[in-house]
């Protein structure tokens, strides 16, 4: 990697590969230091520091791309547990996939087009609705107000003021989602008003928004969507112990409280 950073951010002679966000990384820290120089607020680390930066924009793919997935997917296959019947039906929603992921006879698997696995109803539902309730990020996403000043909704605020929206609290507005405290896929399905849907997911905020979103935001879904596909279509899970899964710890990463969740998976009958 030291090689790699002091040869500049090309690629090796001949490699297939484009470092899509590594590009983009060293062009925005090239145009911050042509266009302020030392007085950027980035001179102190990014700028002068360059490798140190490199290995921080890693650690934060690693976090952002490990921890919130892993946080989903466990309370998804919770609340899955919970409910034989709604497996049922995701289960036969599945195995409509064309090729499904039912394990073969060799223990391989095939792998569906992602634009159909991306299209099912039930699946996109159960997994949105977690991200509701259960969003791995529910703390607040800062940021700093623009000179001279901006328009937040009906609030006039001063330039350079950290302010801060959370997806906690944008996931409980009840005109949007109704007896928000609980988890109810169907309230994805149900939507068949353009406007109401439009409202949902304008409110939705699991991934940020704006220019700040979470970069990994589409992989994440699919990663998800995936799993659960691969799981699900193969296996039953049963709640075995899920003491304190109903309380998340109150920070920016909603961990569980106990750091623990006990499943049974079996085939199904």
């Amino acid at each position: 990697m030291a090689d790699f950073v002091a040869a500049g951010h090309q690629p090796p002679a001949g490699s297939v590969d484009e470092p899509v966000v590594w590009n983009s990384l060293v062009s925005g820290l090239r145009n911050e230091e042509a266009k302020n120089g030392r007085a950027s607020v980035l001179y102190p680390t990014a700028l002068s520091n360059f490798k140190t930066s490199v290995a921080s924009e890693l650690l934060d793919h690693i976090l952002a791309g490990q921890e919130t997935a892993g946080l989903t997917l466990t309370y998804l296959s919770w609340r899955l547990s919970r409910s034989p019947e709604l497996q049922k039906e995701l289960r036969t929603e599945l195995l409509s996939l064309s090729p499904n992921m039912r394990l073969r006879n060799d223990g391989s698997t095939a792998m569906p087009n992602l634009k159909q696995l991306d299209s099912l109803p039930l699946l996109h539902s159960v997994v949105i609705e977690t991200l509701r309730l259960h969003a791995p990020i529910p703390g607040p996403q800062p940021r700093e107000t623009p000179e001279p000043g901006c328009q937040v909704g009906p609030y006039t605020v001063p330039g350079g003021v950290r302010i801060a929206a959370l997806a906690y609290a944008l996931h409980r507005k009840e005109t949007v989602f109704p007896d928000p405290g609980k988890w109810d896929h169907m309230r994805w399905l149900q939507s068949t008003d353009g406007e109401d849907r439009a409202r949902k997911n304008r409110q939705f905020w699991a991934f940020s928004s704006g220019g700040r979103m979470c970069i990994g935001s589409n992989f994440a879904m699919h990663e998800m969507k995936l799993i659960i596909a691969a799981i699900y279509s193969n296996y039953t899970s049963h709640v075995v112990d899920d003491d304190g899964m109903q309380n998340q710890s109150d920070g920016y990463t909603g961990r569980l409280e106990n750091e623990r969740l006990y499943l049974r998976f079996e085939k199904p009958q």
